[in-house]
C-alpha cells in the first residue's frame, strides 16, 4: 500500500464491469480511490451487468455467474463456467464496428475479456485498471478488503474506517 498524506480527496465505489464515463471521471478527480470489494453482491446493481447500444437501442448484457448464495460479497463470487466472453465481445464489436475509435478500442476490450481469472472482482478490477491506464488516469487505487480496518464493521462505520485508513 502506498503512503498517502492526510487531507487528500477520496472516493469509494463498488466495482462495475465497463462502467460509464462518470465512474472514470470520479477516479480521475480524486487523489485516492477505493474499490469496495467486500460488500454484499446484489443483482440489482450494475456490478456484473451493463448495456451497450445495438442499432441505436440499449441492449442489456450480464456476466454469467456461478449459482451461489445471495449473501456473498462481490469478491466471493465467480464467473460461470459457461460465460461466453467471446460471444459478448463479438456482440460489442459488431454493435460498434462503424463507431469512431472502434479499431483503437477493440484491442483494449480484447485484453480485458482475455483475463483468465474467474473471480468476479478480479475480472472487474482488471478491467478498471486497464481502462485507467488507457485513459492515463494515475489515481491511487486501493481495494477495500486489503485495507487495515475491522472488516466486521457495517454501513457508515465501515466507510468511515476505510476513509481513515
Amino acid at each position: 500500500m502506498k503512503y498517502t498524506p492526510k487531507n487528500q480527496s477520496l472516493a469509494i465505489m463498488q466495482p462495475y464491469f465497463l462502467p460509464y464515463i462518470g465512474y472514470f471521471q470520479l477516479i480521475n478527480a480524486v487523489d485516492n480511490f477505493i474499490i469496495y470489494d467486500n460488500i454484499q453482491y446484489s443483482k440489482k446493481y450494475f456490478v456484473s451487468k451493463n448495456q451497450f447500444l445495438q442499432n441505436g437501442k440499449p441492449k442489456a448484457f450480464s456476466i454469467a455467474l456461478q449459482k451461489d448464495s445471495d449473501y456473498l460479497n462481490i469478491n466471493e463470487r465467480y464467473l460461470a463456467k459457461n460465460f461466453d466472453k467471446e460471444k459478448l465481445l463479438d456482440s460489442i464489436h459488431f454493435a460498434y464496428i462503424k463507431a469512431p475509435y472502434h479499431n483503437d478500442l477493440m484491442p483494449l476490450l480484447e485484453s480485458i475479456f482475455a483475463y483468465p481469472k474467474e473471480n468476479l472482482f478480479d475480472f472487474i478490477y482488471h478491467s478498471i485498471l486497464k481502462i485507467c491506464i488507457y485513459l492515463e488516469i494515475d489515481t491511487n487505487i486501493f481495494i477495500s478488503s486489503t485495507l487495515p480496518i475491522n472488516h466486521e464493521l457495517r454501513a457508515q462505520d465501515k466507510v468511515i474506517a476505510l476513509c481513515k485508513a
